[in-house]
């Protein structure tokens, strides 16, 4: 199992919620991804969803 940490705060429903969680982060500039052997890259972070899983959210 996999640990998961979700940023709920200021999102006023769970539609807010998730657009939040799919939303890609650039990393660049001073936020740049330090791949080993190839020193510092800009790059995208963010979750995709591969195959059409369904999610649930339970509270």
């Amino acid at each position: 199992m996999t640990d998961l940490q979700l940023d709920v705060k200021g999102c006023k429903d769970v539609y807010a919620f998730f657009d939040k969680y799919v939303e890609v982060e650039r990393l660049e500039g001073d936020n740049k991804y330090h791949a080993e052997q190839h020193g510092l890259q800009d790059a995208r972070k963010g979750v995709y969803q591969c195959s059409s899983s369904v999610w649930w959210l339970s509270t």
